[in-house]
């Protein structure tokens, strides 16, 4: 799912998708809450999406990709 599991300070993310649809990312640190949110729709296809995390402290945080019903979650660390 991502091109690496370090992020200093973005991490780029990228997906295929077999038919359009919604699709939501969403991080979140160790304590379960949402430190960054995106829901966009996107044709089927190849896609990529940077996420940003200047603003966040150094750790680990888990990246989720959903779609259709389908989630995928990737442990990431941020190091600064």
């Amino acid at each position: 799912m991502c091109s690496s599991d370090l992020f200093n300070p973005t991490v780029t993310v990228p997906f295929a998708l077999p038919t359009a649809g919604e699709v939501s990312i969403v991080v979140f640190n160790t304590l379960g809450r949402t430190v960054f949110e995106q829901q966009s729709t996107f044709s089927s296809g190849r896609h990529m999406v940077t996420i940003d995390g200047s603003a966040l402290s150094s750790g680990v945080y888990l990246l989720s990709v959903s779609h259709n019903g389908t989630n995928q979650i990737q442990k990431v660390v941020l190091m600064k």
